[in-house]
């Protein structure tokens, strides 16, 4: 079940390389934020940008125009780019998409929104298949997968969550937004540390 010199790693063992927990936490994060903006986003835009509903549900349109453009563009490319700097980017684009989020009152933070927020789905589309054999094999794949999933499913749920008691506490969706914005750019940057395992590890016996 080898693939030549390079090893397959079990799911325990690529759960203990920075790689593994950078990338999950890249995803977490997203899925976080994306399902807190999106499920929220009637809300959200009344509160931080006074929209009516039909222009806060409009900009998912925009979103899901930006997710299309950017996963069919990064199909074409992910075998030559290497999967850190998809990771910052897709981190980069979350930064901007909250950052648009807190200036919802003007045109060009819609606009940033719905860029950054399209551009960073379409590279999450990418990120959640792509990493996991190329990082640690095949030949485990499918527990090291469920791994992933269980991690992004768990974060999609507490998104909307986390937003909803933001708004609660505090009667605005603004801490939570500005506490994303604190993470994002750390994540985008750490991302940059997510290495192949299975080539600093060549010699690592399964």
């Amino acid at each position: 079940g080898g693939s030549g010199k390079l090893p397959d790693f079990t799911a325990w063992q690529a759960i203990r390389t920075g790689a593994f927990w950078l990338m999950a936490a890249g995803l977490a994060m997203n899925a976080f934020v994306g399902t807190g903006s999106a499920f929220h986003i009637v809300s959200v835009g009344s509160d931080l940008g006074d929209l009516p509903r039909e222009k806060a549900l409009q900009i998912l349109l925009y979103v899901g125009i930006f997710n299309v453009i950017t996963s069919l563009s990064l199909a074409f490319l992910a075998e030559k780019i290497r999967l850190r700097y998809l990771l910052f980017f897709m981190m980069a684009c979350q930064t901007v998409s909250l950052s648009g989020l807190l200036n919802f009152r003007e045109a060009w933070g819609l606009w940033l929104f719905a860029m950054g927020a399209g551009c960073a789905w379409g590279t999450f589309g990418i990120l959640i298949n792509v990493p996991w054999p190329r990082f640690f094999g095949r030949k485990h794949l499918g527990s090291i997968n469920g791994i992933v999933t269980g991690v992004v499913v768990v974060f999609s749920a507490i998104g909307p969550y986390a937003y909803g008691l933001s708004f609660d506490l505090s009667g605005s969706y603004r801490a939570t937004v500005v506490g994303c914005l604190c993470l994002t750019p750390i994540l985008a940057l750490l991302g940059l540390l997510a290495r192949n395992p299975r080539h600093s590890h060549s010699s690592t016996r399964t």
